[in-house]
């Protein structure tokens, strides 16, 4: 009896999440339309290049190729972006379902994984790019799919382990920081998938791992094209596109897109890394600024700031039962937060925003009850109550 009323709430939550997906993105669309400007410019002329010519401009526009193809697609097809946009909607609309799956997992409670869905569903600012022609539409529907699937794995075979592998190939192939969700799975299979192997097997294959992951990311510095990562530094960029001061007295290597080429200048200029570096991890975390209206800053200063505190809380009552996954989630935000300390923060808040699941997870993880968290124990004075008291 009391399954089929817990199954009766949690398809009654279901349903809602679906009407209020529906209900957000359709005046999402209303609102904006599809939105081909800015950052679609560039993917509908790569689209139109690979259409023309078979392939885009530069190497490095491989690395953004799931959109870039998709739109070709769509053009080829003569539909318009609407085939975009509606495999985007689609994805949404999995991605949420996922996390509503991964939510009601840790907190073991649908009600309240309901409540941690119904917010991310309002976090406009996230749910705007699904019909905008972005690479990030499809990657934060990808990051949310992938980061559920993984973490409600509870056995590991090869099936998952090809659909892991595919969607890890499929992330990195639409945007190049889904490089970043690789070297988070392999901490997260030191921790779970391998947590039976030998320490000495898994020093090897961390070993292995981590010379696989630094050549695939030396070799992704590499494509050149519009990728110069000396760029963010020479023009002391504190937002991507915006010159805070050019600077000619540091020390700038030959070869500056290679990790080597990194770690030289880092090397020379620790002053200057250490100062973008905190002025980066403000903009980051603080997420205002300063040609935003002050409604709009007011909006993500009470929207996300509460966020941020309650997902430290949530971390803790989670990171005992769930010790792996909130590892995984915290390696995410740490890879994420270390590449904008060491390139630029964007014009619309869009790195962070990738984050904005987990940090919504981890910050409803702090309402969990204190019964449910490992370790708890019903205060005395409270069990003295229901003996019978000896005069």
């Amino acid at each position: 009896m009391n399954q089929a009323l817990q199954k009766l709430i949690r398809d009654r939550w279901l349903l809602l999440l679906v009407l209020l997906w529906i209900a957000v993105n359709a005046g999402i669309f209303m609102v904006k339309g599809i939105v081909t400007d800015f950052e679609a410019e560039k993917y509908i002329s790569q689209a139109r290049l690979v259409l023309k010519n078979g392939l885009p401009e530069s190497d490095n526009y491989f690395l953004y190729s799931t959109t870039i193809y998709l739109i070709a697609l769509s053009l080829k097809l003569r539909l318009g972006f609407g085939l975009v946009v509606c495999l985007q909607l689609i994805m949404n609309l999995i991605s949420t379902l996922f996390f509503f799956r991964l939510c009601e997992r840790l907190f073991k409670n649908s009600t309240l994984a309901f409540f941690a869905t119904s917010v991310l569903l309002f976090n406009v600012f996230y749910q705007q790019y699904n019909t905008f022609l972005f690479t990030e539409s499809l990657f934060y529907s990808l990051v949310v799919i992938y980061t559920s699937y993984l973490l409600l794995l509870k056995t590991f075979r090869l099936q998952q382990f090809i659909i892991i592998t595919f969607l890890l190939l499929l992330l990195c192939v639409t945007r190049p920081t889904g490089i970043l969700m690789l070297a988070a799975t392999m901490i997260y299979a030191v921790f779970w998938l391998l947590r039976s192997m030998a320490t000495y097997k898994k020093l090897l294959l961390i070993l292995g791992s981590a010379i696989i992951f630094f050549f695939l990311l030396n070799n992704l510095l590499g494509l050149g094209g519009t990728l110069d990562f000396m760029l963010p530094f020479r023009n002391e960029n504190i937002i991507c596109g915006v010159d805070s001061n050019i600077r000619t007295d540091v020390y700038v290597p030959e070869k500056g897109n290679s990790l080597s080429g990194m770690f030289a200048y880092i090397v020379h200029n620790p002053a200057q890394v250490r100062k973008l570096a905190g002025l980066r991890s403000v903009a980051f975390f603080g997420m205002t600024r300063n040609y935003y209206s002050a409604i709009h800053n007011i909006y993500l200063v009470a929207f996300f700031y509460p966020l941020f505190v309650m997902a430290v809380v949530g971390s803790f009552r989670l990171v005992k039962k769930h010790k792996s996954a909130i590892i995984f989630l915290l390696s995410v935000v740490l890879f994420f937060w270390l590449t904008t300390m060491l390139t630029c923060d964007d014009w619309h808040n869009r790195f962070v925003l990738t984050l904005s699941p987990i940090f919504i997870l981890l910050a409803f993880a702090a309402f969990i009850p204190l019964r449910q968290t490992p370790g708890y124990k019903k205060p005395p004075i409270l069990g003295g109550f229901s003996k019978k008291v000896k005069c």
